[in-house]
């Protein structure tokens, strides 16, 4: 009975290395980080017109492109925006202040303004990868970004020169 029991335990293990690009072990199961980071959509800039917009080369391969999308409010049917792209895949909106990595993997976005508080969330981008992490941030207007020399933080400057550190995590 018991070598039954070892013999079926060992067929798992090896059924499951064959799914994985590691070997199997119980301590690389175990011992795995999980990550903030999340995998990016590649989602072309939105344009309903269906043309490309007007185009401009940023560095990197980065580029902004002017896309439009449906708009939900009454007085206008299609709103339009600057796009930050990659590769074709929208970004995020480069109406906000956002900033480039010095090496050009990471750029950093804010996505979301609340009226009335003092809270902003980042989209930090890593196109080595094509993930994402978010991070929140509270303060004032953004005005700029600085990136640390290792590239695994960035500091947030906002309006009134108050300063934020912010850890991009784990990443390789």
């Amino acid at each position: 009975m018991r070598l039954t029991a070892i013999v079926a335990l060992r067929a798992v293990q090896a059924l499951v290395s064959c799914s994985s690009d590691e070997p199997f072990s119980e301590t690389s199961h175990t011992r795995r980080k999980e990550t903030e980071w999340q995998a990016h959509p590649r989602k072309p800039v939105p344009n309903v017109f269906g043309g490309s917009g007007r185009k401009r080369s940023l560095e990197h391969g980065f580029y902004e492109q002017a896309g439009s999308v449906p708009s939900n409010v009454t007085w206008e049917s299609v709103a339009h925006y600057d796009f930050l792209g990659y590769r074709g895949s929208v970004i995020g909106n480069s109406g906000h202040p956002y900033s480039i990595s010095p090496s050009g993997r990471f750029v950093v976005i804010p996505v979301t303004y609340l009226v009335g508080e003092e809270r902003r969330e980042l989209k930090i981008y890593d196109k080595k990868r094509n993930r994402f992490i978010l991070r929140k941030v509270a303060g004032l207007a953004i005005q700029d970004f600085e990136w640390s020399a290792d590239e695994r933080s960035i500091v947030v400057v906002f309006d009134n020169d108050q300063k934020t550190g912010i850890p991009l995590g784990e990443f390789d």
